[in-house]
């Protein structure tokens, strides 16, 4: 009876952290959430809530 192959092991994909290129803050992006957020603010893309129903 054949033996069996010792199990592999894979490294998982290590992303480094960098910084976002229009404030600093630490990300994995090139820019960080909070500068995509602000952007779509000031483009006036929010998207609006609707008031809750009563």
């Amino acid at each position: 009876m054949p033996q069996p192959s010792p199990a592999r092991t894979v490294a998982a994909p290590t992303q480094t952290p960098g910084s976002c290129v229009r404030c600093g803050f630490v990300t994995s992006q090139t820019v960080c959430k909070a500068c995509l957020f602000t952007e779509g603010l000031n483009r006036g893309a929010a998207v609006p809530v609707a008031p809750a129903e009563r």
